[in-house]
């Protein structure tokens, strides 16, 4: 009998970074923050493990 190499399955992890534009002020989603942002937010949901989301608040020079 062959034996599968079978991992154990990772949570599944969606990460959203929203940035604060300054003019038009309004949350916009993004894969990079850009010079135009004046925040960022993260938002960190685990699907498989059931956890509520977490709200990330991170710099703009640490985003990158």
């Amino acid at each position: 009998m062959k034996q599968r190499n079978q991992k154990k399955a990772e949570p599944l992890v969606v990460v959203v970074a929203f940035i604060r534009t300054d003019k038009p002020p309004k949350w916009k989603v993004v894969c990079e923050p850009t010079a135009r942002a004046s925040a960022l937010l993260v938002v960190q949901e685990q699907w498989k493990l059931g956890h509520p989301a977490r709200i990330i608040a991170a710099p703009i020079s640490n985003a990158a």
